[in-house]
């Protein structure tokens, strides 16, 4: 069974007059060394939550299957805060 990705601390971060979205999250086990990180994206002046947080959760599969590691992870391992 596939480890799980756990979005735990979201928030913003202001970069100029940008406001970067970004989310803390931990693995369930441990990969390649790898237990925790955060991604963060920059969204659309009329984007929605819930499709800023899709973006967040491929960011974090993609940054995942980066890694030269026996699994692969897609957005359906990405347990959410409750947005989306």
């Amino acid at each position: 069974m596939n480890p799980k990705i756990l979005f735990k601390t979201p928030h913003m971060q202001l970069s100029g007059s940008d406001v970067e979205y970004c989310v803390d999250y931990e693995l369930t086990e441990t990969v390649e060394g790898i237990s925790t990180g955060e991604v963060g994206y920059v969204a659309a002046y009329n984007e929605l939550m819930p499709d800023v947080v899709e973006v967040l959760k491929q960011m974090a599969v993609d940054q995942l299957n980066g890694l030269q590691s026996t699994y692969t992870f897609d957005v359906g391992d990405v347990l959410t805060f409750g947005v989306a």
